[in-house]
């Protein structure tokens, strides 16, 4: 008897990918975090989540004597299982790097509409250090941009920051989206989600 819909949506068997949130506290990650999940769990099966349960999620995890706080989603695709993790703040993001947690991608979320970038250049370093070798960039709140040449510009910086700590900022793949917009229901928005779940998947199958 072949296996139902919803059972191959949700194979266990399938590949997993450590992805980790990274960018300025405050520009939307734990946003992204749940949309990500629920835009996902609705495409392909799953379960839904909201901004107090991934709160209540995170605890904090030791590593050879190093301590960070975390939670870590999962979500699924037609090909592959995503491990996610959301940081409580920069500093948790250190010290799981710092302690050789997994991290095959780094998601780098940066805001469209706020311009302290001084952490995520730290946490991008810190990837860079600690190995990880895939990047995609999100910029998040364009639903707030009207103004397509400041998209450009944020899009601009965010790849001259990414090659100046060896990454490929010129060809990574990025996508403008709105986590918020997607959280509440936009298909426009959530629809970006996909594709940005897409790009994760090839960039790290492009590594393997």
């Amino acid at each position: 008897m072949s296996a139902s819909l919803s059972e191959q949506r949700f194979n266990t068997e399938k590949p997993s990918i450590h992805v980790g949130v990274v960018g300025q506290d405050g520009h939307g990650k734990s946003t992204l975090t749940v949309a990500l999940n629920n835009v996902m769990a609705e495409t392909y099966g799953g379960h839904p989540l909201d901004l107090d349960q991934l709160a209540r999620m995170t605890t904090d995890t030791t590593m050879d004597g190093i301590t960070f706080g975390s939670a870590t989603v999962e979500y699924h695709s037609g090909g592959c299982k995503f491990l996610h993790t959301d940081y409580r703040q920069s500093g948790d993001l250190t010290e799981a790097l710092r302690a050789g947690a997994p991290m095959e991608v780094a998601l780098v979320v940066v805001s469209v509409v706020d311009d302290s970038t001084e952490q995520t250049r730290e946490q991008i370093e810190r990837c860079q250090q600690a190995g990880v070798r895939g990047v995609v960039l999100f910029l998040n709140g364009c639903d707030r941009v009207d103004d397509e040449e400041l998209l450009e510009l944020k899009e601009m910086e965010s790849r001259e920051l990414l090659t100046q700590y060896g990454y490929p900022g010129d060809d990574c793949a990025s996508i403008r989206g709105s986590a918020l917009g997607a959280l509440q229901g936009d298909r426009e928005w959530q629809a970006k989600l996909i594709e940005l779940a897409g790009e994760v998947e090839l960039v790290a199958r492009s590594r393997q």
